[in-house]
């Protein structure tokens, strides 16, 4: 599942990779110049995060909009994918999904665990329904890819 990590500059996307990957963090982070990845197996889920410097992102299962401002709008400036908030300010943000709006804390664990389980909660509920359509045969046009 393709995760992209979507907001503006300085928001702390990097970070928060690094927390969701189990990952040390860094006081000083350099700024993340291109989009940097990283693949994390979660018991049997494959989530490949992407830390997406300049939107608009391209094929990402969903987005994870981190934000500082509790203003929502420049959220439309993003493709109309499935959407969690990471929202990094003491304000609530007024996002049209209150059930995908998490707080998170930058400088500690706080907020980190319930992104993650909503996330994955809909990386399973997607995948079972994937699992009942019929696929499509293989053949010399089309490739299977293993990771």
């Amino acid at each position: 599942m393709n995760v992209g990590v979507v907001g503006p500059r300085s928001a702390g996307k990097t970070t928060l990779i690094h927390r969701l990957s189990n990952e040390p963090v860094h006081i000083l982070e350099p700024p993340t110049i291109l989009t940097e990845y990283r693949r994390v197996l979660y018991d049997d889920i494959v989530i490949i995060w992407w830390d997406i410097v300049h939107p608009p992102p391209v094929h990402m299962d969903l987005l994870v909009y981190v934000t500082r401002d509790p203003d929502p709008e420049p959220l439309k400036a993003y493709p109309p994918l499935p959407t969690f908030v990471a929202n990094l300010s003491p304000l609530p943000v007024n996002f049209n999904a209150p059930w995908r709006t998490f707080r998170v804390c930058n400088l500690s664990t706080e907020g980190i665990e319930p992104l993650l389980k909503g996330i994955l909660s809909y990386s399973k509920s997607n995948r079972t329904r994937a699992q009942g359509r019929r696929r499509r045969p293989i053949d010399s046009r089309s490739a299977r890819v293993y990771f």
